[in-house]
């Protein structure tokens, strides 16, 4: 049994739900597909996780599938863990992150699903579909696809947000009551994205204040 964690080059003080999102696409481009070389920052991050933690097949070593030279892939890195080293192979592992300047990630405390489950419903090109437990990942295929777009409705009358992928340009649009309570952000990245729909399911708008809104008319 193995723990995973991820390191990657980006934005540590982003929001958890942004986060997840961003390590799924990360883990989607470059290490479910094949191999490349890591950037010189991953590259010198992996040197000193060996450094303090060989990476070799000795019978002591914490490294369940490889240790962090062949498990860089660009801007990120994933090892998986001996369980019974997990936490103090975890503990070096964010402490070298943080002086790298990189994002540390646990995969395994990542954000699933929306809490509001009795009210909120989810419709993609698909249909309606039900919530999903890995939520970045969801989000992050359903708008990987040009034409993609995911409608979270929380419940509440006339209330809702939605994301679709215009050709390669990702729009954000959410309406709170009446029709002159709808507005849209254009050319937003992928992890607010999946940040604010998830606020919205939860009932939860600081999402809002983080962007520069156009309001929507009946002529739009």
């Amino acid at each position: 049994m193995s723990y995973d964690f991820a390191v990657w080059e980006g934005d540590a003080s982003a929001g958890e739900h942004s986060t997840a999102a961003t390590f799924e696409d990360l883990f989607t481009r470059y290490l479910d597909a094949d191999l490349v070389a890591p950037t010189p920052r991953i590259r010198a991050y992996s040197e000193a996780l060996a450094a303090r933690f060989p990476d070799d097949q000795s019978d002591d070593t914490p490294w369940a599938a490889g240790g962090p030279s062949s498990n860089c892939s660009g801007p990120i890195l994933y090892v998986a863990v001996s369980f019974s080293q997990a936490e103090q192979v975890g503990v070096v592992t964010e402490r070298l992150a943080q002086e790298h300047d990189l994002v540390f990630f646990d995969p395994q405390k990542a954000p699933t699903a929306p809490i509001n489950r009795g009210e909120v419903t989810v419709t993609t090109s698909r249909g309606r579909v039900a919530l999903p437990d890995r939520w970045a990942f969801f989000v992050s295929e359903e708008l990987r696809n040009f034409d993609g777009y995911v409608v979270v409705d929380s419940g509440r009358d006339h209330s809702f947000a939605q994301a679709r992928n215009e050709n390669g340009t990702l729009t954000l649009e959410y309406r709170d009551g009446s029709p002159q309570q709808h507005y849209q952000v254009q050319g937003i990245d992928l992890g607010d994205v999946t940040e604010a729909l998830s606020q919205w399911a939860e009932n939860r708008h600081q999402f809002i204040d983080k962007h520069t809104w156009e309001r929507l008319t009946l002529w739009d």
